[in-house]
């Protein structure tokens, strides 16, 4: 399928429009609030952290995740388990 440079030129920016607006909604979650998210105890989530088993990245001493990453991890991990 061959687009015209007009097509290409739009289907970009809502592209980049879709993921802006993404990266605006991502939201920082502390511990205790991504161990409520997976429903989860806060433990749990600091040990799969440590061990790589969920995204995450420390600031501090304080782990941090980004919701979408979570989410993303879940419905990845979650279709194959």
């Amino acid at each position: 399928m061959t687009m015209t440079p007009d097509a290409m030129a739009e289907l970009i920016t809502e592209k980049v429009a879709e993921r802006l607006e993404l990266s605006l909604r991502d939201e920082i979650l502390k511990l205790p609030e991504a161990a409520a998210l997976l429903r989860l105890h806060p433990s749990t989530i600091r040990n799969m952290a440590n061990r790589g088993e969920l995204p995450g990245f420390k600031f501090g001493d304080s782990w941090r995740f980004r919701r979408s990453a979570l989410l993303n991890h879940v419905s990845r991990t979650s279709a194959y388990g």
